[in-house]
C-alpha cells in the first residue's frame, strides 16, 4: 500500500521559517536550555547581536507524573513578548538534550529509542493494565520524550497560532526537533542531533524520503562526535547535515571516548560576524586554495613551455654550428679534409636522437612523454581549480543574495 501525505498538509503547515534567529542565536538557546532558570515564565536568553529571546511555555516532566526526561522552552523575541498575550507570529521550540548524570530519562531515549529505533506511541492515559496472563497490576508505559515532544509542539501551535516556528536543540535535543520537524513539517536548526528516521510516523519518513525536509532541516557537527554522526544503522538523513569547525579544545573526559566534539561548549566562537556558524571549509577558503591550484597549473605551463623553448633553441644552435663547420671544411690546415657530409656524420655520431633529419642532444621520448603529462596536468588542475572557484564563488553568492531576501523582513 503505498503512502499518502494529506493533501492539505502543505496548506495547513505554512509555518514559515524564523526570519531572525541565526545560527548562533540557536547556540545559545540550545546551550542555555540546559540551565534550569530557563524553565520559568518570562526567562531570558541572549542571542547574537543583540537579540533576547523570551520564554513563554515550559515542559518539564520530571515535575510530573510520566517522568520520561523531556524538557524544553518556548521562546519568543523580546519585543514580541507581553504577559497574557495568547497569539504570537515567531515562536521557537528548544529541547533540551542528554543529562546522563541525571538518571531521568534521556539513557532510556537515547538507548532504547534512539540507537535501537523502537519508539511506541501511547495515545491514552497512565493508568493500571491487567496483566491477563497473572493476576498482578503493571503500570502502562509512559510516553516517550519523543510522543511528549510532539504533542506539546502541536499544542502549543494550536494555542498560539504563530506564522514563523522553528525547532532546535543539542544532542537529544536535537533529535526531539528533527523528530518535530519531520512529523509537523517545520524547519529545525540542531547541534550534534542523533538520526531519528527510524522513530518516525509513515508520513514523517515520507516528507524525509521525498525530500521535503532537505531544505528544511540543517544539523551542524563535529567530526570528532559519534553521538552527531550518529546513523541509526545507514538510515536516510533527516535534512542536511554540516560538519564545522570546532574550538580544538581538548575535553579530558569526552574526548577519550570519541565525544570531544559534543558538548555545546566546543561550538562556543565558531561563529561570523552575521551569525551563522563557520563551516569547517569556508567558501573563501576554498576559493583561496582553488587559485593556489591554478597557481600550480600555471606552473605546470611554465615548465611546459620552457622545454618547448629549449626544445627550439636546441635546434637552431645545432643548425648553426653545422653551418659554422660547413664554411670551414676544407679550408686551411685543421680542416682541410673534412667535408661538410664528414661535419654532419660527427654531429649525428655524437647526437643522442635524430628525427626528421635533425639532429637532437636529449632524450627525445623521454621529453615527449614530460610533456604529454605537463600539458594533460595543467589543462585538468586549470579546469578543476576553475570548477571549484566557480562552485565556491556560488556559494557565496547564493548567501549574499539570502541575505539580500531577508532584509526588510526583520523590523
Amino acid at each position: 500500500m503505498s503512502i499518502v501525505v494529506d493533501p492539505l498538509d502543505s496548506i495547513r503547515n505554512m509555518l514559515r521559517k524564523n526570519p531572525i534567529a541565526s545560527d548562533e542565536d540557536y547556540f545559545h538557546l540550545c546551550q542555555q536550555v540546559y540551565d534550569n532558570s530557563t524553565l520559568s515564565l518570562g526567562a531570558e536568553i541572549k542571542g547574537h547581536n543583540g537579540n533576547v529571546w523570551k520564554v513563554i511555555e515550559w515542559k518539564d516532566t520530571l515535575k510530573e507524573d510520566g517522568k520520561n526526561g523531556m524538557q524544553a522552552i518556548a521562546v519568543v523575541p523580546l519585543e514580541d513578548f507581553e504577559l497574557g498575550k495568547t497569539q504570537y507570529n515567531t515562536i521557537t521550540y528548544v529541547f533540551r538534550g542528554t543529562e546522563p548524570t541525571r538518571l531521568d530519562g534521556d539513557l532510556t531515549a537515547d538507548i532504547h529509542q534512539i540507537t535501537i529505533g523502537h519508539n511506541k506511541v501511547r495515545h491514552e492515559p497512565p493508568s493500571m493494565l491487567t496483566n491477563k496472563h497473572a493476576n498482578i497490576k503493571t503500570k502502562a508505559p509512559l510516553e516517550t520524550q519523543f510522543d511528549d515532544a510532539l504533542q506539546w509542539v502541536k499544542q502549543l501551535n494550536e494555542a498560539y497560532q504563530p506564522k514563523y516556528v522553528s525547532v532546535t536543540g543539542h544532542s537529544l535535543g536535537g533529535g526531539l526537533a528533527q523528530f518535530t520537524a519531520a512529523e509537523l513539517n517545520l524547519y529545525a536548526t540542531t547541534y550534534a542531533a542523533p538520526n531519528i528516521y527510524r522513530l518516525l510516523s509513515k508520513e514523517g519518513k515520507l516528507r524525509v524520503k521525498n525530500g521535503t525536509m532537505q531544505s528544511k532541516v540543517k544539523d551542524f557537527v563535529h567530526s570528532n562526535d559519534w553521538v552527531g554522526n550518529f546513523e541509526q544503522f545507514g538510515a536516510q538523513s533527516i535534512g542536511k547535515q554540516y560538519h564545522v569547525k570546532g574550538t580544538g579544545k581538548f575535553d579530558p573526559v569526552m574526548s577519550p571516548i570519541g565525544l570531544g566534539g559534543h558538548p555545546m561548549t566546543s561550538y562556543a566562537g565558531m561563529f561570523n560576524k552575521d551569525g551563522s556558524i563557520q563551516l569547517k571549509i569556508q567558501p573563501e577558503e576554498v576559493m583561496k586554495e582553488a587559485r593556489r591550484l591554478g597557481e600550480v597549473a600555471e606552473i605546470l605551463y611554465r615548465v611546459e613551455q620552457n622545454i618547448r623553448s629549449f626544445q627550439r633553441e636546441q635546434e637552431v644552435e645545432v643548425t648553426r654550428i653545422k653551418a659554422k663547420f660547413h664554411s670551414k671544411a676544407g679550408g686551411g690546415e685543421e680542416y682541410s679534409l673534412l667535408s661538410p657530409s664528414d661535419v654532419d656524420d660527427i654531429i649525428t655520431d655524437m647526437a643522442l636522437h635524430r628525427r626528421v633529419g635533425i639532429d637532437l642532444f636529449y632524450d627525445i621520448d623521454l621529453a615527449q612523454d614530460l610533456l604529454h603529462l605537463l600539458k594533460k596536468n595543467h589543462e585538468s588542475l586549470g579546469e578543476f581549480s576553475l570548477k571549484v572557484e566557480q562552485a565556491a564563488q556560488s556559494m557565496q553568492d547564493k548567501d549574499f543574495d539570502l541575505s539580500q531576501a531577508f532584509k526588510g523582513m526583520v523590523k
